[in-house]
């Protein structure tokens, strides 16, 4: 066998190895992608309840002449938890970071129904 013959079966082999690796990695990539797409939607529809449930509690503060309760530090911070939330969702580019916006949505619900348990008294 010549050397041509052998450096052009070693350079077939080895872009044979190659389309396939890069065929894998992008499999793998677009299933991350659609995965993250996915979390990424859900936590989008967390934080949209959370800023109804705010928007439906403001509501009620309002036509039962409570509205000063707007001024209260669980209200504070539950507005504040849903506009983390947002920034973290804008700023999350894979779903380790997606913990963060469930985090801030959590919070958020913990002060709206502290804030609920206190105003139902």
């Amino acid at each position: 066998m010549s050397v041509g013959l052998v450096m052009v079966v070693l350079s077939a082999l080895g872009l044979a190895v190659t389309v396939v690796a890069w065929g894998v990695s992008a499999q793998r990539r677009n299933r991350r992608n659609a995965r993250f797409a996915l979390m990424r939607r859900g936590a989008e529809e967390d934080i949209t309840r959370l800023g109804e449930e705010i928007d439906q509690l403001d509501y009620e503060f309002q036509i039962s002449g409570r509205g000063g309760m707007t001024a209260d530090a669980d209200w504070r911070h539950a507005l504040d938890a849903y506009e983390a939330a947002k920034n973290a969702l804008m700023t999350a580019r894979r779903d380790e970071e997606l913990h963060f916006v469930a985090r801030a949505v959590q919070d958020g619900r913990n002060a709206l129904n502290r804030l609920r348990a206190r105003t139902s008294r």
